[in-house]
């Protein structure tokens, strides 16, 4: 395989199968961080490398500002979740 068809199959669009197959992966919890790192580093479609790439980077820059607020808010975030946790246990159906 020549240099120009190496180079015009990684530009060739990705079908739009494949991107509904990404999209729905990409929406399971745990799995989505996994699937962005195996196709941000092994993809052979340059668009999809470079999409995956950009997810990941969101989603690392979005975990950085949850625990950065967690941490200036800390106090408040634990009676939050305190608050939370007695309103539910009240909730529970006594016999």
């Amino acid at each position: 395989m020549s240099r120009e068809e190496r180079t015009s199959h990684k530009n060739a669009p990705v079908s739009p199968g494949n991107w509904m197959w990404s999209i729905i992966l990409s929406y399971i919890p745990g799995v989505n961080i996994l699937f962005y790192i195996i196709t941000a580093i092994g993809s052979r479609k340059t668009s999809k490398r470079k999409w995956a790439a950009a997810h990941l980077l969101w989603c690392l820059i979005i975990a950085a500002i949850l625990v950065g607020v967690y941490f200036l808010f800390k106090d408040t975030v634990t009676a939050f979740l305190e608050t939370c946790k007695d309103f539910f246990l009240s909730l529970q159906v006594k016999d």
